[in-house]
């Protein structure tokens, strides 16, 4: 029974087991980051109406090298579904 309320508390088991985490990898602390990519693999294979939706939630970064001397640049695309931000 929840503290202040008669109502039962609800069963995580079938949200776990939807993660692919045994028992124990339920009680393993897991950041936001990591539920939202689980989250969406697993809305990603269950439906092909997903994708525009995680499509919202990802970008594409691209770092530059110039060499000022010789007049060169090099770019280096890759994709992303979290911002590193440095605190």
């Amino acid at each position: 029974r929840l503290e202040l309320s008669d109502a039962a508390s609800a069963s995580t088991e079938a949200l776990t087991a939807a993660f692919g985490w045994t028992k124990a990898e339920s009680f393993t602390q897991h950041d936001v980051a990591e539920l939202m990519r689980v989250l969406f693999d697993a809305l990603a294979r269950s439906t092909e109406a997903f994708a525009p939706v995680a499509a919202l939630y990802q970008g594409e970064l691209a770092s530059f090298i110039t060499c000022e001397a010789r007049q060169l640049r090099t770019v280096r695309s890759e994709d992303f579904q979290d911002l590193q931000l440095q605190v």
